[in-house]
């Protein structure tokens, strides 16, 4: 795996589905923020090597000028159990600690809600931001009713250590 064909790969991704508005989504797009990270040049993308050992680095040495961060892993070398293990490990502890919180993204744990897939589906991904970008953004997005008709255990399990908008 080279980090060259793995980002053309997530910028794809994200450039003719994440950043597209969906009409099962109410026309928001699945993340309503990547455009503008990508657009301006505010997205690093990593090889990763080790989950836990990857997000405890970065909770060290922070994001600097990235708004994110996004490590990418070959989802053989990781189950989906123990990816998400580590990554919800690391959000507990280093990350949270940092003001940081990263999202899974494993071909073999399949994301959904309202009928659309998020995964990306080729790669393992972990992305990382700071929790208060995330936490404002989400806020935002729960008053214009970008998630009304989701799963509440679905939302539960996406709003662990940040700000529930649900709750404001």
């Amino acid at each position: 795996m080279d980090l060259k064909t793995a980002r053309e790969s997530v910028e794809h991704w994200l450039e003719t589905f994440i950043e597209v508005p969906h009409p099962a989504l109410n026309e928001f797009p699945p993340c309503p923020y990547a455009r503008q990270a990508r657009l301006k040049n505010q997205v690093d993308y990593r090889l990763g090597g080790d989950p836990y050992v990857d997000l405890l680095a970065l909770s060290k040495a922070g994001m600097g000028s990235w708004e994110v961060v996004v490590y990418i892993y070959d989802p053989v070398v990781w189950s989906a159990d123990e990816f998400n293990s580590l990554i919800d490990e690391a959000n507990a502890g280093p990350m949270k600690a940092a003001g940081l919180v990263s999202l899974s993204d494993h071909p073999d744990h399949v994301e959904s809600q309202k009928g659309v897939c998020f995964n990306h589906g080729t790669y393992a991904l972990s992305i990382a931001a700071l929790t208060k970008n995330l936490d404002d953004a989400s806020a935002q997005l729960y008053k214009k009713g970008y998630y009304d008709g989701w799963d509440s255990e679905y939302l539960d399990d996406l709003f662990t250590n940040r700000q529930d908008p649900r709750n404001n």
